[in-house]
């Protein structure tokens, strides 16, 4: 083996290390690969994004439960009030058909004994 020979093959190996090390180099300005600490931080923030939003969505569904209980407290009510005034119609209703029958009992009545008819 020649010298030649020798340094084509040293100069292949460096070559093949400088392509290695600047494919590394460049992903790492790339972001395709990040050191510990950075993964780190990106996790923690990650993590925290994560829990407020975790902390928005329980206060959304609490808000959601308490509208929810007030529409239905609200249509109850609604329900109680439509329902009291049926009662009062009804009541009413029933008072005038008791003052018709009344006053048709004394009609009849007051015909019977009416000695001009």
């Amino acid at each position: 083996m020649g010298w030649g020979q020798v340094l084509a093959v040293q100069g292949g190996a460096l070559a093949l290390l400088l392509s290695i090390l600047g494919f590394l180099a460049r992903a790492m300005v790339k972001g395709t690969i990040v050191s510990g600490r950075e993964l780190a931080d990106v996790r923690k923030d990650r993590d925290e994004r994560v829990a407020a939003a975790e902390l928005r969505a329980k206060e959304w569904r609490e808000l959601y439960a308490g509208e929810h209980e007030a529409h239905n407290t609200t249509r109850a009510g609604y329900a109680d009030e439509i329902r009291a005034a049926l009662l009062a119609s009804s009541e009413g209703a029933q008072v005038g058909v008791q003052l018709l029958r009344e006053i048709r009992g004394r009609q009849i009545e007051a015909a019977n004994h009416d000695p001009a008819a």
